[in-house]
């Protein structure tokens, strides 16, 4: 995380990661809120400048303390369990977390453990969050630097040779050979033995043993899906296609700027018509999406069936986490943020400006303005 870039509901939107950039550090105990926000509790009272989300029990605070703000971690009581001291932090994951500890490692990347002990040393230029056991790390700057994976130990098990990677997923890993203009994509196991040829000019990660892959070039190729064998199993026909999640993908017909997205089976099959700008990101059941042909219109929510179940009403929402969704209201020329439940029932009332969903328990929340936003954890 970088304490100046605002993630709002799994978008970057302005100026700190759930807005401002984590200052303050002691205890936050649990307080009943003032009369005028009603049905929530400031588990951590605002005192960041920003506030990133809770994973194994810590999140990361952005503390500003006579000097550079420093990323630092809280546990659930709002304590500062590990010092302030870090340029750019990661979630935990796993018990480790990537970190950047600061000029003296020369932009060098290392993990820490739950107690703030550097577990595997600085290092890598780029270092990510374990997944199927392996992490993605980088060798050398953004444009010419090579990507390959180290195990929990530190170790590099896959040699650094490739020119980009994504994480690994049921046992693969999307790989691309060449540079991002004309370089192919295709897929390694946990060997680094290349399984499926490089030959698509995109590629995603498998879920339920099927991946998105773009056949023919990089203007009119269209988007199918193949399994782990690297067979064909869903013909190419889309504009554009995510990995499947529970069983379902979204795909887009037409251009990026004008198409519509809808939802397909693992045989392919449209089970909701193309009709939605974004794709919809189905949690528990139910997915945001914005209804109409007006870019600026509302959002609401429609189930698995593609059925409008939380009618549209919000100039942005997000994705449900433990029962209840963020959604954004404007008033006047400002918008604030609350939570809705599963129902469409409102039971935060928007007065946040920024937030994110709630996770094991609680959601990062931040009032006030730019100059003077401040940052906390409420629960309900």
């Amino acid at each position: 995380m970088k304490p100046f870039a605002l993630f709002v509901l799994g978008m970057t939107v302005t100026a700190a990661a759930v807005s401002g950039s984590q200052q303050g550090g002691g205890v936050g105990s649990a307080q009943v809120v003032p009369a005028e926000f009603p049905h929530f509790t400031w588990a951590v009272p605002p005192r960041f400048e920003a506030a990133g989300q809770f994973r194994d029990g810590l999140a990361p605070v952005f503390v500003v303390d006579h000097g550079p703000g420093k990323w630092g971690f809280i546990d659930r009581l709002g304590q500062i369990v590990i010092a302030p001291r870090f340029e750019e932090v990661d979630n935990f994951s796993g018990g480790v977390a990537a970190v950047l500890p600061g000029p003296e490692t020369n932009g060098r990347r290392g993990y820490i453990d739950s107690t703030g002990a550097m577990v595997i040393p600085p290092q890598f230029d780029l270092a990510t969050a374990f997944a199927d056991g392996l992490a993605h790390i980088r060798i050398g700057d953004e444009a010419t630097g090579k990507h390959g994976f180290i195990d929990r130990s530190g170790q590099v098990v896959i040699r650094a040779i490739f020119d980009s990677v994504a994480g690994f997923s049921e046992g693969l890993c999307v790989i691309r050979t060449g540079d991002a203009a004309t370089g192919l994509f295709g897929y390694i196991d946990k060997r680094g033995k290349t399984v499926i040829e490089p030959k698509f000019v995109a590629a995603g990660t498998f879920r339920d043993g099927l991946a998105p892959v773009r056949f023919g070039d990089r203007t009119t190729g269209k988007w199918g899906f193949i399994n782990t064998q690297g067979r064909t199993v869903i013909s190419p026909q889309f504009d554009g296609a995510t990995a499947f999640a529970r069983g379902l993908a979204t795909v887009r017909m037409g251009d990026p700027a004008t198409g519509l997205w809808g939802v397909i089976d693992l045989h392919g099959k449209i089970v909701i018509a193309p009709q939605f700008r974004q794709p919809p990101a189905f949690v528990d059941g139910l997915a945001a999406v914005q209804i109409g042909d007006d870019p600026g219109g509302p959002f609401g929510y429609i189930d698995l069936q593609g059925r409008i179940v939380i009618r549209p009403q919000f100039a942005l929402a997000g994705t449900f986490g433990n029962g209840l969704a963020p959604v954004g209201i404007m008033q006047g020329e400002t918008m604030k943020w609350g939570f809705i439940d599963e129902t469409g029932r409102m039971v935060i009332k928007p007065q946040f400006d920024a937030t994110r969903r709630f996770d094991e328990g609680l959601a990062p929340a931040c009032v006030g303005d730019v100059t003077t936003r401040k940052c906390g954890y409420i629960s309900r």
